[in-house]
């Protein structure tokens, strides 16, 4: 699911942004009404395009397929993000044992890795 929303929503995002800074940087050198006009329409037009390419709102269909669907992905998103939450309650508990004690730089730095791992294993990395 996160790599097809990546690839549906945010890459497109980057791309057109990257291309956005590259224009205002170049805009930035010759500063002036036209090119600040200039780079208002580039960017009026980059949004307009990526907006076009990642929002893309399904049709409409009321039917016995499409609420299944919606419950299945539901489902899924539950068993992710419950597992998420499980672990973050987990890790929360933990800090607060360890904040109550005795300062102790050696458990700072396991309650650190702890909640280093949890988010290595709950965010995906590229």
């Amino acid at each position: 699911m996160w790599n097809d929303s990546y690839l549906n929503l945010y890459k497109p995002w980057f791309e057109s942004t990257e291309a956005l800074f590259g224009k205002a940087f170049e805009i930035s050198k010759d500063v002036s009404p036209e090119t600040y006009k200039e780079f208002y329409n580039e960017w009026l037009k980059t949004s307009q395009n990526s907006s076009e390419n990642f929002i893309q709102i399904p049709t409409l269909e009321y039917n016995k397929g499409t609420c299944e669907k919606l419950l299945v992905s539901a489902e899924e998103s539950k068993k992710i993000y419950g597992s998420w939450i499980a672990e973050l309650e987990e890790n929360s508990r933990a800090t607060r044992e360890v904040l109550k004690g005795e300062a102790d730089p050696a458990k700072y730095k396991e309650v650190y890795d702890m909640w280093i791992n949890s988010y290595g294993k709950c965010l995906p990395s590229f």
